[in-house]
């Protein structure tokens, strides 16, 4: 047994006015039903139809649909146009506060360094300096050995020699 499908349509057909502007001038609104329809159905519908055309509804779902299309991809392109503005301020004011910040370390660092490198060198003279001046001047080349041994064998010390100018 074969279904009878019957298609009812009411179409509506809107054009908008002039100035606006929309990618397509006419649009049709209808129904369809699969079951053969009742005349008197679609005579409630249109009857239905009329009265929203007469209360300014069907201009108004028109005006929404074809205007606010425009509205919308104007403000979707600011929005996109604000946020990528954000987004480059964000991250310009990431590194360049993140460009001072490791500047700012590395010159802390280097002071820190420098600061230990010169105590440490002050020790060794203060430590090593008198003996060491004392064993030059009586000419102790024993005393003048050791104390090169002892200098040799300090970590921070990387390298020494003894001349005779």
């Amino acid at each position: 047994m074969f279904c009878q499908a019957h298609l009812a349509c009411i179409d509506v057909t809107f054009t908008p006015p002039a100035g606006v502007s929309h990618r397509d001038k006419e649009s049709n609104v209808g129904y369809a039903s699969h079951k053969p329809t009742d005349q008197k159905v679609l005579d409630v519908l249109q009857e239905a139809l009329d009265a929203l055309r007469a209360d300014g509804t069907v201009e108004r779902i028109r005006k929404s649909y074809l205007e606010c299309p425009h509205r919308s991809m104007e403000k979707n392109a600011q929005t996109t146009s604000i946020t990528r503005q954000l987004l480059i301020r964000a991250v310009a004011a990431y590194l360049l506060f993140g460009a001072v910040f490791v500047a700012l370390d590395f010159t802390l660092q280097y002071r820190r360094i420098k600061s230990e490198a010169t105590r440490e060198l002050s020790l060794i003279h203060d430590s090593f300096g008198p003996g060491l001046a004392q064993a030059l001047w009586d000419v102790n080349t024993d005393q003048i050995n050791s104390f090169f041994n002892g200098l040799s064998n300090l970590p921070s010390v990387i390298g020494a020699s003894i001349r005779d100018e």
